[in-house]
């Protein structure tokens, strides 16, 4: 699953995270963004454990704290553009690639979901 659409978006924000925070002012440096880069990393390895777990209750519960990470991610990137750590725009593109994100993620959670249900439901006649 590392190399799906939702990994390959992931690594690249988490990128542009790493490069943009190592410039932001000494003084939100060792707090927001230290929180924009742990949210990040952390929501990376939620994932990776939501692929280990794959159709279970376990990796539903990784995909439901890999939603969480997302909207600490967003709210953390808008409190930087209000600080003028990010310009304008760049919280607009984020907050595309993070729409994007969260799209992938539904959709993987959907799929778990639906897995977990024929689990308990058996498989339907057809």
């Amino acid at each position: 699953m590392p190399e799906s659409p939702l990994f390959v978006k992931l690594h690249d924000l988490i990128e542009w995270i790493l490069n943009v925070t190592a410039g932001f002012p000494r003084t939100l440096r060792f707090n927001l963004a230290e929180y924009l880069q742990r949210y990040a990393l952390d929501l990376n390895e939620q994932l990776v454990r939501a692929t280990q777990a794959e159709a279970s209750a376990e990796g539903l519960h990784h995909l439901n704290e890999a939603g969480i990470l997302l909207a600490l991610l967003r709210s953390a990137l808008r409190i930087s553009e209000r600080k003028g750590c990010i310009t304008p725009r760049q919280l607009e593109h984020t907050s595309e690639q993070l729409r994007e994100l969260s799209n992938l993620l539904r959709a993987w959670q959907r799929k778990l979901q639906t897995v977990a249900l024929q689990t308990v439901n058996g498989p339907t006649a057809g």
